[in-house]
């Protein structure tokens, strides 16, 4: 059995209410995730239970023969995990553990107690494996727990640039409104801003005159509520009905990659049980990236990612360009990142599959129909 059956297994007897106290879920959900993640669980001096901190007691102490404790896991009953954050930091804060863990079996609770902010803004991340798809579950409890990987110390640099991201994006989508203010309180700014990119766009510049116009016929209130929700919103593309007719034309990413595709054209993609209405090669790379962002399988310290030569080029970034400047690129944004969409239609499979393969998402079922 590997993490991934394990999980399917933990799943059903949490739904069937199998686990009543902490016993019963550190015994069946717990251990065996740490088991399947490396850790030798009968191994008292690396699985440490009942560990002594302070005055009391945490459920689990990871250990490294060379490090000490790398992590501890505070084990509770659903519904108790909120009440216990205050506690589980006392204890991290009294060892100077840098990295720790909550869960109830359902939920597992992240955190990194020596950063700044509440519990909540110290929380790197929150996975409840009743909720999220199997593989994301098995993607972050090997990133943040995996035996390897927290001996290392690589588990826990991962942890800390999620963090980092998040409390970037945090204070960007803070910020933002304010800027947005700023900016539109300064009329000259905004017109010189908005006059470039006329021109960038479409190879004419704007007078003064046209811009300051275009903007005072515009209603200051829509555009200050525009500006508050940008930062917060990701816009995520309409699902449609799956036509039925297509059925027939639907194939998985390793038919489509084996084949010529020189001529053909996607009209429509299905991830699980999701669909999406597509019209070239590029519309379907940017969809797919997409949904992986907005599902939580694809996150900003995945990336970049290469392209599926392996060349100096990239097929996903956080920015226009590529690991050698001077590659061409024809740069489309995708949620808050870029796709290189200059390829052939092979290639745009070929990239798909390999970006799948670098975040741990390849079983994710996924067809395009073509014509």
């Amino acid at each position: 059995m590997n993490l991934y059956d394990q999980l399917i297994s933990i799943r059903e007897k949490l739904q069937a209410g199998s686990f009543t106290n902490e016993a019963s879920i550190s015994q069946g959900a717990i251990l065996p995730i740490l088991f399947q993640l490396g850790w030798d669980i009968f191994d008292t001096t690396a699985v440490s239970p009942e560990y002594p901190v302070g005055k009391g007691r945490v459920d689990y102490a990871l250990i490294s023969p060379q490090k000490g404790i790398c992590a501890l896991i505070e084990v509770k009953r659903p519904g108790k995990i909120v009440s216990a954050e205050k506690q589980l930091f006392e204890y991290a804060f009294h060892e100077g553990i840098p990295f720790v863990v909550l869960s109830d079996g359902i939920e597992w609770h992240f955190y990194l107690p020596a950063e700044q902010g509440s519990y909540s803004e110290r929380q790197v991340y929150k996975l409840d494996i009743l909720e999220r798809k199997i593989e994301v579950s098995v993607k972050y409890l090997n990133r943040y727990l995996e035996h390897g990987s927290v001996i290392k110390g690589d588990a826990f640099n991962a942890a800390k640039s999620d963090y980092s991201d998040k409390f970037r994006d945090s204070q960007v989508a803070k910020t933002l409104p304010l800027a947005w203010k700023k900016l539109h309180d300064d009329q000259d700014t905004l017109v010189d801003i908005l006059s470039s990119e006329v021109e960038d766009m479409c190879g004419f510049k704007p007078t003064f005159d046209q811009c300051a116009e275009y903007l005072s016929n515009l209603k200051t209130g829509e555009l200050s509520q525009k500006a508050e929700i940008a930062p917060t919103v990701v816009k995520t593309k309409q699902t449609v009905k799956l036509d039925e007719s297509l059925q027939g034309n639907l194939h998985n990413l390793n038919f489509l990659s084996q084949n010529n595709l020189t001529g053909s054209k996607p009209s429509q993609l299905v991830i699980e049980d999701e669909s999406f209405s597509v019209h070239n090669w590029a519309s379907l790379s940017i969809s797919v990236v997409e949904y992986l962002h907005t599902h939580a399988y694809l996150k900003e310290s995945d990336l970049p990612v290469l392209n599926a030569a392996g060349t100096n080029k990239y097929f996903v970034n956080t920015k226009k360009v590529h690991a050698d400047p001077s590659k061409n690129a024809e740069w489309r944004s995708s949620g808050p990142f870029f796709v290189d969409i200059k390829y052939n239609a092979n290639n745009h499979i070929r990239n798909i599959q390999s970006l799948l393969k670098h975040i741990g998402a390849e079983k994710l079922n996924i067809k395009v129909a073509v014509s």
